[in-house]
């Protein structure tokens, strides 16, 4: 855990991702991970070198939190380069965003919604049913 959120870019880092995240979700971040350790090196300097890493945000957590995460690399919580509904499992939903940080540096948020406006006011697409 790194914080308010998990912060993963290594196998390793899948075990510090809570038991209660859907397979759903935990599927789409190994994919995303093998994608960005396939490019830019899974022993790259997550920091410092290029690629990017993927934040996962428990549920409940702080918008506040969330916020911090996107002004530190200075993005703005509508500026995704998309944003995905991945599953929904009770009345909760998971939504995959990515930021674009620089040409080849990426911010990979998965986070918990539990309101579907929220999900309709960031014109999110895709997903599977309940999981």
């Amino acid at each position: 855990m790194h914080g308010l959120y998990t912060k993963v870019w290594k196998r390793e880092h899948l075990a510090e991702v809570p038991e209660y995240v859907p397979e759903a979700v935990k599927a789409e971040i190994l994919d995303v991970m093998k994608t960005l350790n396939q490019y830019y090196g899974e022993d790259r300097d997550v920091d410092g070198d290029l690629g990017g890493y993927l934040a996962v945000f428990p549920e409940p957590y702080q918008k506040a939190d969330y916020e911090a995460l996107l002004d530190r690399y200075h993005l703005s919580r509508q500026e995704p380069e998309y944003a995905e509904f991945l599953c929904k499992k009770g009345r909760v939903l998971w939504i995959e965003e990515l930021f674009l940080c620089g040409s080849d540096y990426h911010l990979i948020v998965i986070r918990p919604a539990v309101l579907e406006t929220e999900i309709k006011n960031n014109n999110t697409t895709g997903g599977s049913n309940d999981v």
